[in-house]
């Protein structure tokens, strides 16, 4: 198979710096310009790779085989949680804060890059929070770049080793019915599997379900999440904070203002609208 080097076209910095995993990326695209032989494997074809790169002891290892069982181990649970996350294929080029393209500024919108980047700050305070921070809302108009925020946020958790996934809800709630039939109580199953992931982001979080028993599942799954003090973030297509109040509830609402945020994209789009 021919070996494809990393898209040069890489788009401008955020501006917020570097930090270990941000190196660790960039390390590794070095490394993959490197001869086949000096390679260590991706973690999976097709998504954006993660490669071991250093050992865990702190030594450089130019194979896989050199590299201790821990951190085979790491790499091997990264692999699983990189292939399961969900981030489809058109996000996956960027999977670091830094490489994130910033919106235009405009005569309409002259504080745009200040408030691209005081999202990214936020959105990685509160990745880097200690255990207590929940949910986190990302709402604003189309096009201004709240998937792609959220899955730098997933590939940043995994390089952390913790799980992390994105899902569409409306695809979240299909899955559920395909697996239960639509009524009936939920399996155990089905809501340990969502309720376990470190960081979840439910992406088009407008497109809610329209029957009491998906609608009442979800909740149930979100409300597991923070019992047990998980990662969320709910994404949603909505123009501010009062609309977005309505759309999740009061329960849901006072959690992201208490330990989490809303951040409202509200830069020019990326797709050219203004």
């Amino acid at each position: 198979m021919t070996e494809q080097s990393p898209p040069s076209n890489t788009p401008s910095p955020a501006g917020l710096g570097s930090d270990s995993s941000s190196r660790e990326y960039e390390a590794m695209v070095t490394r993959s310009r490197e001869p086949a032989a000096k390679r260590l494997p991706d973690i999976t074809k097709g998504l954006s790779p993660i490669a071991l790169t250093k050992c865990g002891c702190g030594e450089d290892k130019n194979e896989a085989a050199d590299a201790c069982e821990t951190c085979l181990e790491r790499w091997r649970l990264r692999r699983g949680w990189s292939r399961a996350s969900g981030i489809k294929a058109r996000h996956t080029e960027i999977s670091s804060w830094p490489l994130l393209a910033e919106p235009v500024q405009t005569s309409k919108h002259p504080d745009a890059v200040a408030k691209f980047q005081q999202a990214v700050a936020m959105i990685r305070e509160f990745l880097n929070r200690p255990e207590g921070a929940t949910f986190l809302a990302l709402i604003g108009n189309r096009g201004t770049g709240k998937t792609q925020l959220s899955c730098v946020a997933v590939y940043q958790s995994i390089f952390r080793d913790r799980e992390a996934r994105r899902r569409d809800t409306v695809d979240l709630m299909s899955d559920l019915k395909r697996r239960f039939g639509g009524d009936g109580d939920a399996d155990g199953d089905w809501l340990r599997e969502w309720e376990r992931p470190w960081l979840l982001c439910l992406d088009e979080f407008q497109d809610t379900a329209e029957s009491v028993f998906s609608t009442v599942t979800l909740k149930r799954m979100l409300n597991g999440r923070y019992e047990k003090c998980r990662r969320t973030i709910l994404i949603a297509n909505v123009k501010d904070a009062g609309e977005f109040a309505e759309l999740v509830g009061p329960r849901i609402s006072d959690r992201c203002r208490e330990a989490g945020g809303v951040i409202v994209c509200d830069w020019p789009s990326f797709r050219g609208a203004t």
